[in-house]
């Protein structure tokens, strides 16, 4: 590996994937209420004016305890169902009486 650097190149990226995938399903095991923990921190960081978040799905992930991909997926599955609009740095929420029914019910249980 020493000498050869497309192979020691191929031997981390392997390694790489197989623990993003194995992280990955810990996280969905462990945290497979987080789309509920996501919808009540929408609607409670909201503001009254424009019903909007101003956060980074960075630091709604450190927030939560959870990682950045994780919180990406789950607004991502949010968005396709209109019930919010993500832009950088910004969630404005498009359907409250809906993101709060999700937050009181999770559909990954």
């Amino acid at each position: 590996m020493e000498e050869n650097a497309g192979c020691r190149r191929f031997i981390f990226d392997q390694y790489a994937r197989r623990l993003d995938a194995v992280l990955t399903l810990v996280e969905e095991v462990t945290f497979h209420h987080m789309d509920m923990r996501i919808a009540a921190f929408l609607l409670r960081n909201a503001t009254e004016s424009d019903a909007a978040v101003s956060r980074t799905h960075g630091e709604i992930a450190a927030e939560l305890g959870t990682s950045r991909e994780v919180v990406t997926r789950i607004l991502a599955d949010f968005e396709f169902d209109k019930m919010i609009s993500t832009s950088r740095g910004r969630i404005a929420i498009l359907k409250p009486a809906e993101l709060k029914e999700r937050a009181e019910t999770s559909t990954d249980a």
